[in-house]
Parts: C-alpha cells; structure tokens; sequence
C-alpha cells in the first residue's frame, strides 16, 4: 500500500551516459521494494523513485525534461518489476514535472499541484519570457509519499529552504509544522529531490541543527545580532554553514514581518 499525503549524480553526466550505454542500470536499490535514480546537481535532476508492489510499479516525480523522464524509463525497462501503473508528482517545480508528457502514465498530485501545472501551461516558455513567471514559496503544494512496508518516506522538496520569494529564507513556525508532520511516519530512510537517501538519524540529526538555530535566531531581523545570540548560546562562533542557515531564519522573519505589515 502506498500513503500518499497531501498537504547530484555522485559523479559527472559524461560517466553517467558511459555506464548507461554500457548497460549498466543506474537505479539504485534502498529496500526489498524501492529503488532510486539518483539526483544530479549538474544537470539540476531531482531524485526519482521507483516503487515496486506485487501487481505494479508506481513511480515518484516525473523529472526535469522528457530527457530524463526517458532515460529512467530505459533503466525501468532494464528491471524484471510489475508494469508501471502510474506517477505521484511531489510538488508543480519545473524540475519535478517537465517530464510528465514523456512518462505517459497516469498522474496523481495534490489539487494545489494541479492548479499551478494549469497555469504553467498558459505561459511562454521563450527565453526572454522565462525569468518573468517563478513565484511562490517552496512549495504550498508539497507533498510526501510514504512506503508503511519499506518504512521509506519521499519528502520532495518539502525542508528545503523558500528560494522563489526573495531572499533564501525558512520560516520557523512553518519549519517546526513540517517537522511535527514527518514525526507522524515511521521512516527508516527519507529520499530528499536533490540530496542522497538518508536514515532516520541522519535526517533528524541534521533537522534539530536546523531546529536549534530556528530557536536560537527566534524572531530577530538583524544578521548580526543574530550570530551574536549564537555565539552566547553556544559559547562559539557561527562556521559559515551555520552563519548561511542563521541568514535563512532571519530572512523569513523579516519575510514575515512584512507580510504582518499589509
């Protein structure tokens, strides 16, 4: 049964067209029942997934271009697996959805997913037009899907930071929400679009780091102040990957303290 919730290649494109042609079959196995194509930074390619039940497959996110959509459906085609019987798209993001057409499968997304595909479809995809129509956060149409029998959950892009309005930023109240939704499953590895699989440790490990700094930066707007709550906090100063993620909770802050504004 497959529960779906509402709500960087390791190594370069030219080794990986190599090992494709000679035969090599790129999606890797995570459990008995589902495999992964790996993610690639290069190429900007989110993670797909590959769920495997004794009937059928259903596949997780329909890639970036019908390029990649095709190239996973060929390793696909490689495996001794139940015919597909369709997509679960995570989120409208370009890089999770250009390649619906090339799958030709049946597709299911949340309502909010749906409206923004409609409305893409109304745009120009020129070049002069394209840096004219990305808005939003990341992304109110976010969705999960969670294997119970694999204890595997896909999170999409669902902890990423909001990189579509303004300034890279996290909102504190919205990060500790979609913590308290992802402690409802119990999860042995979480495959992020863009990040290898983790465990359970490792993805928890790395959120209440997040966490604490959310705690620690708590509604402050100035940078410097901030780090400065950090040093007092922690009896040391921030590294740059924790000033980078200070800046995030500050940004939303100042985000929402805007919004409170209007």
């Amino acid at each position: 049964m497959i529960q779906f919730i509402y709500h960087y290649l390791p190594f370069g494109k030219e080794a990986f067209i190599k090992l494709h042609k000679a035969g090599v079959n790129m999606l890797k196995k995570l459990t008995d029942h589902v495999y992964y194509f790996p993610h690639s930074e290069e190429t900007d390619r989110p993670v797909l997934g590959l769920i495997c039940g004794e009937k059928y497959s259903f596949i997780v996110d329909a890639g970036n271009s019908p390029a990649h959509a095709s190239l996973f459906l060929e390793e696909v085609e490689k495996m001794d697996v139940p015919p597909i019987k369709g997509v679960a798209i995570t989120h409208w993001h370009w890089d999770h959805t250009f390649g619906i057409h090339a799958m030709n499968k049946y597709t299911i997304s949340h309502h909010l997913t749906k409206k923004k595909l409609a409305y893409l479809k109304t745009l120009r995809w020129d070049d002069d037009s394209l840096d004219k129509h990305i808005g939003g956060v990341h992304a109110q149409d976010s969705s999960i899907v969670y294997i119970p029998q694999e204890k595997v959950l896909f999170l999409g892009d669902c902890v990423c930071p909001d990189l579509y309005s303004g300034d890279w930023s996290y909102d504190k109240e919205d990060f500790e929400r979609i913590q308290r939704e992802l402690k409802k499953y119990d999860a042995q590895y979480y495959l992020s679009s863009h990040f290898d699989p983790e465990t359970s440790e490792e993805l928890w490990r790395d959120l209440n780091q997040l966490s604490a700094i959310g705690e620690i930066v708590g509604n402050e707007v100035d940078l410097e102040k901030a780090c400065f709550q950090f040093e007092c906090e922690t009896y040391k100063k921030p590294t740059n990957e924790q000033k980078e993620r200070i800046q995030y909770f500050v940004n939303g802050n100042i985000k929402r303290k805007s919004r409170e504004l209007f």
